[in-house]
C-alpha cells in the first residue's frame, strides 16, 4: 500500500472517530447530526403548521413568556416532542399505540338496570387512523326512572393492530357526579374502560374474558350529561357498571372521509386521506360502501410515499377540524401528540435513545 493511500485511510478514521466521540459526550463539533435531532427539528415546523391556523398565536411563531394566550399557552412555547411522549411511556412502551376519542351517548333508566346507545370517533395516532363506531349495551346502575344524552371525549391505548383494534365489545365503570348548579339534571361523568373477548359467542363478556390492560383496548372517558330523574336521589355520586357491542358506523366513516378529502390545511393544500381495508390496508373501491359494502374501510391519514412526520400533520388537523379548531377538552394537546408519535416513527430510534434522559420504562 503506498504512502498516499495509508494516510488517507488514517484521515477517515480519525474523522469518523471524532464524529462518534462528540455523539457519545454531546459535544457541538462539525458532525453531522443523527436522523432523530433532524426529526425533532422537523417537529417544529409541522407543528408550527398546525399551530398557524388552531393555535392561540396565528402568527404561527413561539415566543416564550410574550403574552401568548389560550391554547398556545397549554405548552408555554414551542413544546418539545419528547415533553409530550413521555407521560405516555410512564407505564410502559404499550401506552405509545394511543387514541382519542369524542362521542355521544344516550342513557334511559329503568329500577336499576340501565341501558345506552351512541357513536363516537376514534383516532388511532400511533397507525394515523380514524373510525366512526355505532354502540348500543346495557348493565346496572344506581335505581332510578330517567334518561340523559352526554357528550363524551377520552383517550384509549393498546392499538396494536390499526384503529379497527376499537370495534367489539367493552365493558365500563361510570360515576355521575351532579354538578353544584341545577344538579338534579346535570352530571360530570368520568368513566374508565377494557375491552372483552365474547370467546363463547353469546352476546355477554363474563368475567374470564374481560382483557385487562395491558391485553385489549382500554382507557378513560369524562363526560357531560344532562337528563331527568324521576326518583331523587339520595347522594350526590351515583354510579354503573355496563357492557356494549362496537361496530363499525360505514355510512358515518365515509361521511368524514368526504369531508377531509375536500378540506384544505392552511387553505390550501388538501388534506390527504385515504380509505383502506383494516385487514390488509389495500384501497377501498371508490364508492364504498355502496359498493363492497362487505369490506370495513377506516380512514388513513397521509401519503404512505411520505414520513410518519408529514402524515402526522393530517392526522393532527382532522382532530382540530372536528372539534371546532381544537377547541374541546384534550383535542390541542392530542393534536401535538399525534405529531410527537409521528416524530418518534419517522426516526426509527427506540424511545430512550430519541429522549435520552427521559424517565419510565423503556
Amino acid at each position: 500500500m503506498n504512502l498516499g493511500k495509508t494516510v488517507s485511510m488514517w484521515l477517515l478514521t480519525i474523522i469518523l472517530s471524532s464524529c462518534a466521540l462528540a455523539e457519545l459526550e454531546d459535544a457541538p463539533g462539525e458532525c453531522e447530526p443523527t436522523s432523530w435531532d433532524a426529526e425533532k427539528d422537523e417537529f417544529g415546523d409541522v407543528f408550527d403548521e398546525l399551530n398557524a391556523e388552531f393555535g392561540a398565536d396565528q402568527d404561527g411563531l413561539f415566543t416564550s413568556g410574550c403574552g401568548d394566550s389560550g391554547k398556545a399557552d397549554f405548552f408555554d412555547s414551542l413544546p418539545e416532542p419528547c415533553d409530550l411522549l413521555a407521560p405516555l411511556l410512564e407505564l410502559g412502551d404499550d401506552l405509545m399505540r394511543a387514541g382519542f376519542i369524542l362521542g355521544v351517548e344516550g342513557e334511559g333508566v329503568l329500577g336499576a338496570t340501565v341501558g345506552f346507545g351512541g357513536f363516537d370517533l376514534v383516532w388511532d395516532l400511533y397507525h394515523q387512523q380514524m373510525t366512526v363506531s355505532r354502540y348500543a349495551g346495557a348493565g346496572f346502575g344506581v335505581p332510578g326512572v330517567g334518561g340523559s344524552v352526554q357528550a363524551y371525549t377520552g383517550v384509549a391505548f393498546g392499538f396494536e393492530h390499526g384503529v379497527s383494534d376499537w370495534d367489539g365489545y367493552f365493558v365500563t365503570t361510570t360515576l355521575e357526579i351532579g354538578l353544584p348548579f341545577l344538579k338534579e339534571f346535570f352530571s360530570l361523568n368520568p368513566s374508565v374502560y377494557v375491552s372483552g373477548e365474547d370467546a363463547d359467542e353469546n352476546g355477554f363478556v363474563d368475567p374470564t374474558e374481560v382483557l385487562l390492560p395491558p391485553n385489549g383496548v382500554y382507557g378513560f372517558t369524562i363526560g357531560v350529561s344532562v337528563g331527568f330523574n324521576l326518583i331523587p336521589e339520595l347522594l350526590p355520586v351515583g354510579g354503573s357498571i355496563t357492557q356494549g357491542r362496537w361496530q363499525p358506523y360505514k355510512s358515518a366513516i365515509r361521511h368524514f372521509y368526504d369531508r377531509f378529502r375536500n378540506t384544505q390545511i392552511a387553505y390550501v393544500i388538501p388534506m390527504k386521506v385515504r380509505l383502506v381495508d383494516h385487514h390488509d390496508g389495500t384501497e377501498c373501491h371508490a364508492n364504498w360502501p355502496e359498493q363492497e359494502e362487505w369490506r370495513d374501510c377506516v380512514i388513513e391519514f397521509g401519503d404512505p410515499d411520505e414520513s410518519y412526520l408529514k402524515r402526522s400533520l393530517n392526522t393532527a388537523y382532522s382532530i382540530c377540524d372536528v372539534s371546532g379548531g381544537c377547541a374541546l377538552p384534550l383535542t390541542w394537546p392530542i393534536g401535538g401528540t399525534a405529531i410527537a408519535i409521528g416524530a418518534l416513527r419517522s426516526s426509527g430510534a427506540s424511545f430512550s435513545s430519541f429522549c435520552p434522559g427521559y424517565g419510565g420504562t423503556h
